[in-house]
């Protein structure tokens, strides 16, 4: 099992993963090429890579992005509409059939379509929730 380069460090500082990252350019010079990376939202590792892969596009990690999305509704009292949210973001499947969300966006204007879909289904859901709070 090969499980590539690693980097072992103390500090989660830029210029530590600006040197992991420099090395594996020069070590291959491809590299400096590719069109994307994947981070955790580590701000010293995305500026560190933005410098090492010019073209690139950073994206932040699936499993992150799910976190961050999570933490919104749960952080104004609304748990009840995360599950519907995430649904709606990144699609769901329901037994054999597959119900496409935001991420599968063929194109912008598809995008803009389904994100004001969601915007009213949220605030419905948001407004349910709140209402029953309300009145208990």
């Amino acid at each position: 099992m090969f499980l590539g380069p690693a980097l072992i460090h103390a500090k989660k500082d830029e210029y530590t993963y600006q040197y992991f990252l420099s090395t594996l350019v020069a070590l291959e010079e491809q590299l400096k090429n590719v069109l994307f990376f994947g981070a955790d939202g580590e701000q010293a590792l995305i500026n560190a890579a933005a410098k090492n892969f010019e073209y690139a596009t950073g994206l932040r990690c699936f499993l992150h992005a799910i976190d961050n999305i999570k933490r919104y509704p749960r952080g104004i009292g609304l748990q009840a509409i995360e599950k519907d949210v995430i649904a709606d973001i990144f699609g769901k499947r329901e037994g054999p059939s597959y119900q496409m969300g935001l991420a599968d966006s063929t194109d912008d204007e598809d995008f803009d379509m389904k994100l004001e879909s969601c915007i009213d289904k949220w605030e419905t859901l948001e407004m349910s929730v709140t209402n029953s709070a309300a009145k208990a």
